[in-house]
């Protein structure tokens, strides 16, 4: 059995859906592993551990507040200081074996304000023993530290296909790609699959290249998000 944690990342006609798909044998790994990157979020820069990780609100300096004090705030108010955690965050998924991705899902908020308290109670079960493993009971990104996962994942090789120009223009209006999350994306190189382009696998109906139009792309890999484009 698998469990599928999915977020969308993107902007204009093209969107992409990451979904972080846990073998449910990896998902106690996981998860500890995504904690102790909290953890040192948290020793490092006061990073207030239950604070959504919510990927363009940590790449954009000035959106939110994420620590303790304001003065942590500050220093985490750095661009290279938030990319480098982000980077920290994804390590630990690099690092649990047998992840792999597919796509896609929304649910409504009324439901997520109904299972409060159920998620509150599971969640206080020691990890090393629980029976079930995950919350069975639909998400928002703001109670899944998994989903946030997910979110950082799709965010990371967004910013890569903007940096190498193949999908977005740059500049102007445009803006600029975050060129350090864009790295963050090469961590997973050694997972990608064979024959890839940086982790992207390019297929068009008409066999046009990516942003010609009247063509459409996707990409797949183990750690790579799939990626739709329609103009």
């Amino acid at each position: 059995m698998h469990l599928c944690y999915v977020d969308d990342s993107g902007r204009n006609a093209v969107v992409t859906l990451t979904g972080l798909l846990i073998p449910d044998s990896a998902w106690n790994d996981l998860l500890d592993l995504w904690l102790t990157g909290r953890r040192k979020l948290t020793e490092t820069w006061g990073v207030r551990k239950h604070v959504e990780l919510h990927a363009y609100r940590l790449a954009k300096r000035g959106r939110g507040r994420f620590c303790e004090t304001e003065e942590q705030d500050r220093v985490f108010g750095s661009r290279h200081v938030r990319a480098r955690a982000i980077d920290i965050m994804l390590q630990g998924l690099i690092d649990t074996a047998g992840l792999t991705n597919e796509s896609v899902g929304q649910q409504r908020e009324a439901a997520f304000r109904s299972a409060v308290r159920y998620r509150r109670v599971h969640r206080e079960l020691d990890l090393s023993r629980r029976r079930i493993i995950e919350d069975p009971i639909i998400h928002d990104s703001k109670h899944s530290q998994l989903v946030q996962a997910a979110d950082l994942t799709a965010y990371a090789a967004y910013q890569h296909l903007w940096s190498i120009g193949q999908v977005w223009p740059q500049g102007g209006r445009h803006g600029q790609p975050e060129t350090a999350l864009a790295k963050s994306h090469h961590r997973f190189s050694r997972l990608w699959l064979p024959g890839s382009d940086q982790g992207v696998h390019w297929v068009a109906d008409n066999e046009e290249t990516p942003g010609q139009a009247g063509g459409s792309s996707m990409s797949q890999s183990p750690w790579a998000p799939r990626w739709m484009h329609e103009d």
